[in-house]
């Protein structure tokens, strides 16, 4: 895939005469079927002009190159295909299932606690469904605000505030990786290194092609002896 024909497939979201929704899915640390968001209209309406704006910065305005993840010799800033498909972990088979997802399961605060979430997936879709993203997002401690053990104040009046009394979760605009037609694309490595396990799935590649040029040469070698040793 080249950076032009990522281009292309992304269009859609920054295109502003096209209608656009946005569902929001959470996973917590069982890993259990992710849940929908249920965002108020009003703010999913600056959620995804949020987002919109942050896929024109990391994909349209910026410069770089795409290369295929499992060869790539380089950690840069460069965006890179999660091209081993028989080695998908959790995260983006739940890309690919929050898509399919017709009758959601709501996240309950009631029910789990909001400090349990690790994980948000920004689903956008055309008003067709011809054009689908989904974007994912790692979510740690930063990107929680625990009330508990601090004071968090908002302003009930223009003079008048109160502390908040129940946990938050804070949603910044940058994303980490991206589902775009099937095609899975690793945006920030740093943040994706531990939750899919980057350097496992390359080090048993790595091991397997060893194994495999190891018993190729051993039978190139193999049939060398057989054919010095024939009379």
């Amino acid at each position: 895939m080249t950076k032009e024909e990522l281009k292309k497939k992304v269009e859609f979201v920054i295109n502003d005469h096209v209608n656009k929704t946005v569902s929001v899915f959470v996973t917590t640390d069982t890993k259990g079927r992710p849940q929908l968001f249920n965002i108020v209209d009003k703010d999913l309406n600056d959620l995804i002009q949020m987002f919109v704006q942050s896929i024109k910065s990391v994909l349209i305005d910026k410069e770089y190159i795409i290369e295929n993840h499992s060869t790539s010799l380089k950690r840069a800033d460069d965006l890179y295909v999660y091209d081993i498909d028989d080695k998908h972990t959790y995260e983006p088979e739940t890309m690919e299932e929050v898509v399919g997802i017709q009758v959601p399961e709501y996240f309950d605060q009631s029910v789990t606690r909001i400090e349990k979430i690790n994980g948000l997936y920004i689903v956008i879709k055309d008003e067709n469904n011809q054009g689908i993203i989904t974007l994912f997002k790692n979510i740690t401690n930063i990107d929680k605000a625990y009330a508990a053990s601090t004071f968090l104040i908002f302003g009930k009046e223009n003079q008048q505030f109160e502390r908040q009394r129940k946990n938050m979760l804070r949603i910044s605009p940058s994303f980490h990786m991206m589902r775009v037609n099937k095609d899975i694309i690793l945006i920030d490595l740093d943040k994706l290194e531990k939750p899919l396990h980057l350097d496992a799935i390359l080090r048993r590649e790595m091991e397997r092609d060893v194994k495999i040029l190891s018993n190729e040469l051993i039978g190139d070698y193999k049939k060398l002896i057989s054919v010095c040793q024939q009379p």
